[in-house]
């Protein structure tokens, strides 16, 4: 079987932004709350199959990476 391969990230930037209330910061990058829910779209290069497929995704939050300090997050789907 091929392997299942992302095409596109859409991380909904603008509708989290006003989501968060972050809207107004002058930086563009996406900003969220801590412990509120968010919304992201992923789009495969061809159908995913529950059965048969897995994906892992992983969120990293600040300058120093680090599992203990609780800025890596990984979940497997």
């Amino acid at each position: 079987e091929i392997s299942l391969r992302p095409k596109c990230l859409d991380l909904q930037r603008t509708m989290n932004r006003e989501a968060h209330r972050t809207c107004s910061y002058e930086i563009p990058n996406l900003i969220l709350r801590r412990g509120q829910t968010f919304d992201m779209s992923i789009a495969f290069d061809r159908v995913f199959s529950e059965q048969d497929d897995t994906f892992t995704l992983q969120f990293v939050t600040g300058r120093t990476m680090s599992t203990s300090h609780a800025s890596i997050f990984s979940s497997e789907y």
